[in-house]
């Protein structure tokens, strides 16, 4: 049984094979490296607080939420990102990929503590 969510970072070559053994798995890039790639395109100073609002586009638990989270996070740093950075949403299709499942959408049921 394929699996129905791949996580991983930019590897290409990753998303290649995965595309070629699981074609229905749905893909979506790491927030970890995502984040870490953005806010290195950000001055220092501005850093902790940008990585504030990226959390808060994927621990968003609706996809209305997270819109807003994002729209927010382009409105403060769009202009700020150095040249060669992409924001989440930019890029290629995998990295499109960050914005579909949300932090509690992503956890498993041991992680629920909400029972």
């Amino acid at each position: 049984m394929p699996p129905q969510l791949a996580i991983a970072d930019g590897a290409l070559g990753f998303w290649k094979a995965a595309g070629e053994v699981w074609p229905k798995t749905r893909e979506q890039r790491c927030w970890v490296h995502k984040t870490a790639n953005v806010l290195a395109k950000l001055p220092k100073s501005q850093q902790p607080k940008a990585k504030r609002a990226l959390q808060e586009i994927w621990m968003a638990e609706t996809q209305g939420r997270r819109e807003l989270a994002f729209d927010a996070f382009i409105e403060s740093y769009n202009a700020q990102i150095r040249e060669g950075g992409r924001l989440p949403e930019q890029g290629s299709g995998h990295a499109a990929g960050v914005l579909r499942f949300p932090g509690r959408a992503l956890e498993t049921p041991a992680d629920d503590q909400s029972h």
